[in-house]
């Protein structure tokens, strides 16, 4: 059998899976699917340093008092009869921080290998006694529409949920802030935090989706004036990245569905699974939204190639104008001009005078039959609207 897919920058690829039991003695929910399109390759830069430094939080979370700030010495102690439930956030960690909480709170080979490698899409996987589930981190790159994702691993167990992460977690203060305002959602523990967790996640694609969706409008209007190939290939880039965010946030959807199969016992009672299906429904319409976005690129591509075809068209218009205008002037005077003994007349005189005379009559002559059709002016004059009775 294969591990989940790993996906690495140049090229993404699936890591085969290590020969051992499934998932050591758990079961891999989601996980399996193919890895991003190697399309996508130079939107997405996966491989980029921590942005945070290196911390170990613990918050212990006890009735309905604030939560304390805890040392990994305290943890030790007070897992050996907890009160309440304790949120674990490590920030840009090292194996060695890993490996000294493992020797507190119980964690499988699992869980730490795949908390150590690096980032990949979206998976999650049940053991007797924990959860393990990774979501995507997405940020914008440096650069001009690039994409940086980092991934977000969380444990679940029954007193304990750790959130670990080598990028940035924007909302950790959030989380912390609404974790202390809902004392009733905390009475159902970690799962609670998970679903906080979860909803601030899809909260920064739901930013992300606004500042896109400008963007997407931006180029709508540039397409209607700008022909150049800058702008054809800013398209092109804009395609890529908004195709990116589409598929790195699809890559959750077989996460929360999974939420509520039967086999995902973490999730229980009618007033927490709620909030779990609120999330999914966030998801499905914020992929709609973005599918929008999407549609909206490909109506910019026809925007400008309707725009550089109709500028050819006129382009060729105007030279096929001019070929009609200068066409009679030439035939006159290769006419006047023609060497036949005895015809050929002498350009002195009348003779001189009815060849400009017929140039000019037949040039103006095409000159107010262009004029008659409107072909004189590249756009034609708006019509009033005629009022409505």
């Amino acid at each position: 059998m294969s591990s989940p897919p790993r996906l690495r920058r140049r090229p993404f690829r699936r890591a085969p899976r290590p020969a051992s039991a499934e998932a050591e003695h758990g079961v891999t929910l989601v996980g399996e699917s193919p890895s991003v399109s190697t399309t996508l390759e130079a939107v997405i830069h996966p491989d980029a340093p921590a942005t945070e430094a290196q911390s170990v939080t613990i918050w212990y979370f006890t009735g309905e008092d604030a939560p304390q700030n805890i040392t990994l010495d305290q943890l030790a102690e007070l897992l050996v009869d907890p009160q309440g439930f304790f949120w674990i956030d490590l920030a840009a960690y090292t194996a060695e921080q890993l490996r000294a909480l493992a020797a507190i709170v119980p964690l499988n080979a699992y869980t730490l290998r795949h908390m150590l490698a690096e980032w990949r899409r979206p998976l999650l996987t049940v053991f007797p006694d924990a959860c393990f589930l990774s979501a995507t981190l997405t940020y914008p790159a440096p650069g001009h529409y690039r994409l940086q994702p980092g991934e977000l691993d969380i444990v679940l167990m029954p007193h304990v949920i750790i959130s670990a992460h080598k990028l940035s977690l924007p909302f950790r203060d959030r989380v912390l802030a609404r974790a202390q305002l809902n004392l009733e959602l905390r009475q159902q523990g970690p799962v609670f935090l998970l679903y906080v967790l979860l909803d601030e996640l899809l909260t920064q694609y739901e930013d992300l989706n606004r500042r896109i969706q400008h963007a997407s409008e931006q180029q709508e209007e540039r397409a209607l004036h700008d022909t150049s190939e800058r702008f054809l290939e800013d398209l092109l880039r804009f395609k890529r990245y908004t195709f990116a965010l589409v598929e790195l946030l699809d890559h959750h959807r077989e996460v929360f569905q999974a939420f509520f199969r039967p086999d995902f016992i973490w999730i229980k009672g009618d007033d927490i699974s709620e909030y779990f299906r609120d999330l999914q429904s966030r998801l499905t319409y914020l992929l709609a939204a973005l599918g929008s976005v999407k549609e909206a690129v490909n109506s910019a591509f026809t925007i400008y190639a309707s725009q550089v075809s109709h500028r050819t068209n006129q382009i060729i218009k105007v030279l096929t104008m001019v070929e009609t205008i200068l066409l009679p002037a030439t035939v006159i005077i290769a006419l006047f001009g023609t060497n036949i003994t005895g015809l050929q007349p002498h350009y002195a005189g009348i003779w001189f005078g009815a060849m400009l005379l017929a140039i000019i009559l037949i040039t103006g002559a095409i000159l107010f039959f262009f004029y008659q059709q409107r072909w004189l002016s590249l756009h034609r004059p708006v019509q009033p609207t005629p009022e409505m009775d």
